[in-house]
């Protein structure tokens, strides 16, 4: 009999390997890192709800094709957030987000202080605080510890 690892390793692969349009809405990055991280999970009782949302992603996501980004955001929603959530909590799991999107928030932080004629400290931490919080992204990205809406 097979265990939960590799029910979701086998539905995975069987995901991965169906020509599905629209690959983008699916969640692979973010589920393989579920499931590579799964044995960590402390208790059963923990062990079987996560189980249970990640097979229900994996099982909707293979009978239908997930279309638009409604969609994709339904789905995340009822099945990814509740696991990244856990796994955030509890084996420190980050939200990763895309560097487009890292620029952007940094820029605009940048233009506000700009706008108020903030003084160089400010300017000087701010970097620093961005600088702590974007190297702790890449170490989590090579543990693997990631998960995110586009990920």
């Amino acid at each position: 009999m097979k265990n939960n690892i590799e029910i979701l390793k086998d539905k995975y692969l069987k995901l991965k390997q169906m020509n599905k349009e629209n690959r983008r809405f699916y969640h692979f990055k973010s589920v393989r890192n579920f499931i590579i991280h799964f044995h960590e999970i402390a208790t059963p009782h923990d062990r079987e709800i996560i189980f249970n949302l990640l097979n229900g992603y994996l099982d909707e996501v293979i009978e239908n094709d997930i279309l638009d980004i409604y969609e994709c955001q339904e789905v995340f929603t009822n099945y990814i957030k509740p696991v990244g959530k856990y796994f955030t909590e509890k084996l420190k799991f980050v939200v990763f987000f895309k560097w487009y999107t890292i620029l952007f928030y940094i820029l605009s932080f940048y233009a506000i202080l700009t706008f108020f004629s903030a003084n160089s400290f400010f300017f000087i931490s701010g970097f620093g605080v961005i600088l702590f919080f974007m190297l702790e992204m890449f170490i989590k990205i090579y543990q693997k510890r990631i998960y995110s809406f586009s990920w």
